[in-house]
């Protein structure tokens, strides 16, 4: 497994038929503000107004664009 952090350029060579895995998560960091959807303004948000949990849902027509080069 790779892990890629936020913010920094990786590369790995791999073999050919090698699967790539895709984790998606959210950036915790005291320099950003989380957004709760709670419609108030971001910065005045808490936990507390939280509603349900961010669901991400994957489509058959949903991809990730991965550059490669030689």
């Amino acid at each position: 497994m790779l892990d890629f952090e936020a913010g920094r350029a990786t590369s790995k060579r791999m073999q050919p038929g090698s699967r790539l895995v895709a984790v998606v998560s959210v950036l915790r960091n005291p320099q950003q503000e989380i957004n709760y959807g709670s419609g108030k303004a971001v910065a005045g948000e808490s936990i507390a107004d939280a509603g349900e949990p961010l669901r991400v849902r994957w489509y058959g027509g949903s991809y990730l664009e991965i550059p490669l080069s030689r």
